[in-house]
């Protein structure tokens, strides 16, 4: 099945496809050409994932759910946002680099499909 953006093999239209399907409970499409100049991207890609680790290592996911104060809940939302905001990043850092290095976004994600399927975490 061929769709327009398969045809056109542009991020903006995938991402714009993934929030009309998922009402918008997916990556934004950051539309601020500044912020998305590849060294931007590069710099931002970089914090945001230092971050992420930074509260996933915070978040007490070994306690048992009968054992968490409020103050685990919290880290462990702050790690679940830090995340979000990492996925956030990373989505338009390749789809800054695909753009920019002319590769496809179509094809990366294929061969990822297909690393996937071979480490067998997918059938």
């Amino acid at each position: 099945m061929t769709t327009t953006a398969a045809h056109y093999d542009e991020r903006k239209l995938y991402l714009a496809a993934m929030e009309e399907v998922t009402a918008g409970d997916c990556v934004p499409y950051l539309n601020n050409a500044d912020d998305l100049h590849k060294a931007n991207v590069h710099l931002m890609t970089s914090e945001e994932v230092s971050e992420a680790l930074q509260a996933l290592s915070a978040a007490p996911i070994t306690k048992r759910k009968d054992q968490l104060l409020d103050s685990d809940k919290q880290a462990i939302k702050a790690a679940i946002m830090e995340s979000i905001e990492a996925i956030t990043v990373l989505t338009h850092y390749v789809a800054v680099l695909c753009k920019e290095y002319m590769f496809s976004w179509s094809c990366m994600w294929k061969l990822h499909r297909q690393e996937l399927h071979w480490k067998q975490y997918q059938n």
